[in-house]
């Protein structure tokens, strides 16, 4: 969805306040790996936003895979990123291994669909004063694999990962910490490109699916932070961050696949983004108020080599020539102000306000270079902009908006029950990609090749000057856990202990900066079928209820349930991203080993509903939506066992009915793709081995 999520059940606290949100309608386990990891996210996000007033996201916008966590024992193997359910299961018996507070750990997983298998090693020192924990993983031998009806899906991927942590602690109440990630991905394929005719002779046929292969991405993170509890007359809770990103990727169409084309290109993408941030709470009059300053800079370079060749198929194309600016020298400055401060009120009542400046400064360096593009005018830039949004726009752009958030919360200490009800006014400041992208088509018209892009249908062009999104937000959520809930999976007496969490939220979006074909709505009028971003109004709404059961010592159970929909109001229509309804049904049962030690066997039933309301004809819509899919239902099936907590094994199979289906919006790495559905694979194992010493 476009914004970000708020919890189930927001703390009271501002220091649990500072922990990003969830990117969706969901609930994750307090783990310190988890923790860790929304500490990294959020570095390599916005401005360390005080997530009272959630940093908000592009709409369905296709993202690298994820750094954190650096391994996961819940997805062994090559990372399936055409199978994404939106609730997974517990690690079962080999939890008490993987999250052992021991100075090694190590293990290896393997998945038999894709051949992939991932070895991991994590070693924290710690000492009263210093903390050293450095994390290495390398995912090796993904690759292609089967789906249901016995066809081949084109998929692989090697990745390294390692991260360093450095920590030092002089008294109980400062402390520093220094970050580093490396994260490389080699060799990663995507579904490919085909050639699609929208209704019949004399429809629209372009291309879909990806037209490039990223065969190298590397990307690096550090992150400094140092924090003080120390109180300084009216100023406390002192922390002051530190961070940079640089990504680098390379990608072609030639590496990994067939090399007899008529035309070959290679994307060269550079991104850094640096910055930092600096809170403290102020206590005046008794009343606390949380208050940070933050900036960052974000750079972004992208440009394609190559183009239609001169001596015929099976021949490269001049890969010194630039054929696009795709990311000209685009930057964005950006300072942000914000503020938040929580009113207790009488009988367990609390009401939160929050407020946030955000002030930006963008603009594209290399808008006028002139690109070598035969067949289309060997264009800039800044002439893709004009054509589609007016001879007057401009590169350059200064703006400035306010947020603001009131939330009340009720959180009795004698209940088992806590509600929350907000209300927001968020902007979002359109991203470089919206602003910025000019991929160039090779032809104007129709190109009469068929290997190659369909004229116009394959440009991509951002709007300098597109307006921010507005988000006037209710959002809304309850917890209820009578009979002394401890746990998933913990029942401490007679009673029949369960937990009922539910969030819901309804956003009115003004200005919804929305992916579109150019239909004639620019300001030019032009109608050439180009992918272009716009500003439309929206609604977006969701729901989540998660129930969990302890029905006896040994045996727990949980249903979750997530829908949402989205509606582009301005032109009447369905909007893109939006994922059907989806319920996943947990049965899990724990016992014990005479030797020492645990067992659990589990199941997973999800159910996904069919997904008709989707934008993907692109004559009349955007078109990013790959197609309608039917409702599907799969099993899987898991069980564990571990030794006197040092041994763990799991091992789980997939699908085990056999379904034939397409994951509705499966994520990938491209910065920018056609839509495609990738069918999922049949019955499939896979087995993690853990242990720590």
């Amino acid at each position: 969805m476009t914004a970000q999520r708020s919890r189930l059940r927001p703390s009271n606290t501002g220091a649990t306040r500072r922990q990003t949100q969830c990117p969706r309608l969901c609930h994750h386990r307090e783990t310190l790996a988890i923790a860790l990891g929304a500490a990294l996210l959020q570095a390599a996000g916005g401005l360390f936003a005080d997530p009272f007033i959630p940093e908000m996201r592009a709409h369905a916008r296709p993202r690298p895979f994820a750094i954190m966590p650096i391994y996961d024992v819940l997805k062994p193997g090559g990372v399936m990123p055409f199978n994404r359910p939106k609730a997974e299961p517990e690690q079962g018996a080999i939890e008490s291994v993987t999250w052992a507070f021991r100075p090694l750990k190590l293990g290896t997983s393997y998945d038999a669909v894709t051949g992939g298998q991932q070895t991991f090693a994590d070693l924290l020192l710690k000492q009263p004063k210093y903390l050293i924990k450095a994390v290495v993983a390398d995912d090796d031998g993904a690759d292609d694999f089967a789906d249901a009806n016995g066809d081949d899906q084109r998929f692989g991927y090697d990745r390294q990962t390692g991260q360093l942590v450095l920590g030092w602690t002089p008294d109980a109440n400062r402390s520093l910490k220094l970050i580093g990630i490396s994260d490389s991905i080699e060799d990663h394929k995507v579904p490919v490109n085909r050639l699609v005719n929208y209704g019949g002779q004399g429809g629209l046929t372009i291309v879909e699916g990806f037209g490039q292969d990223p065969v190298n991405t590397d990307r690096r993170i550090l992150k400094l932070t140092f924090d003080d509890e120390t109180r300084y007359g009216l100023i406390g809770n002192l922390r002051f961050e530190l961070f940079e990103i640089d990504a680098e990727r390379q990608a072609n169409n030639f590496d990994l696949r067939d090399s007899s084309r008529a035309i070959w290109n290679r994307a060269d993408v550079d991104y850094n983004k640096r910055g930092g941030r600096i809170a403290a709470d102020l206590t005046v009059a008794g009343q606390t108020l949380d208050v940070g300053v933050g900036y960052a800079t974000a750079e972004r370079t992208a440009l394609r080599f190559g183009g239609p060749t001169t001596g015929g198929a099976g021949k490269p194309a001049d890969l010194s020539k630039i054929s696009s600016y795709q990311f000209p020298g685009a930057r964005i400055d950006a300072w942000e102000l914000d503020a938040t401060t929580t009113f207790e009120l009488r009988r367990s009542h609390s009401l939160t306000a929050g407020l946030r400046w955000e002030h930006t400064d963008a603009t594209a360096t290399k808008a006028d270079l002139r690109s070598f593009t035969p067949g289309a005018g060997n264009p800039t830039s800044a002439d893709l902009y004009r054509t589609y949004h007016g001879a007057g726009v401009s590169v350059d752009q200064t703006d400035s908006r306010w947020s603001a958030k009131l939330q009340w919360d009720f959180d009795p200490k004698d209940r088992p029950f806590d509600a929350f009800v907000s209300l927001g006014h968020f902007y979002r400041a359109p991203e470089l990609q919206e602003r910025y992208f000019a991929l160039q088509s090779f032809f104007a018209g129709t190109n009469p090749r068929a290997d190659g892009p369909i004229g116009t249908s394959l440009r991509s062009v951002g709007n300098p000057a597109i307006d921010w999104e507005l988000h006037r937000r209710l959002e809304g959520g309850l917890t209820y856990a009578p009979n002394g809930w401890a746990g998933y999976g913990r029942k401490p007496g007679a009673a029949l202990p369960w937990q009922l969490r539910f969030s819901a939220y309804y956003d009115d979006v003004k200005d919804f900066i929305s992916r579109d074909r150019a239909h004639g709505r620019t300001p030019t009028g032009v109608a050439d079928n180009a992918r272009i971003w716009r500003n439309v109004d929206a609604e977006l709404m969701g729901l989540e209820a998660d129930l969990r059961i302890n029905l006896t010592r040994r045996l727990a159970s949980r249903l979750n349930l997530q829908m949402e929909s989205g509606r582009n109001t301005s032109d009447g229509r369905d909007l893109y991203g939006i994922y059907p309804a989806e319920l996943n049904w947990f049965l899990d049962y724990r016992g014990f080993l005479a030797s020492g030690g645990t067992w659990s066997v589990g199941s997973r039933l999800r159910y996904v509903a069919q997904h008709q309301d989707v934008d993907a004809d692109p004559r009349f819509g955007s078109g990013f939506d790959a197609g309608a899919t039917d409702s599907y239902t799969t099993l899987d099936l898991y069980a564990a066992v571990q030794f006197n907590d040092r041994v763990g094994i799991r091992l789980g199979v997939k699908n085990v009915l056999d379904e034939q289906y397409a994951e509705p919006h499966a994520e990938d790495v491209m910065d920018e793709g056609s839509p495609y559905l990738v069918n999922a694979p049949g019955p499939s194992a896979n087995l993690v081995l853990v242990g720590n010493f």
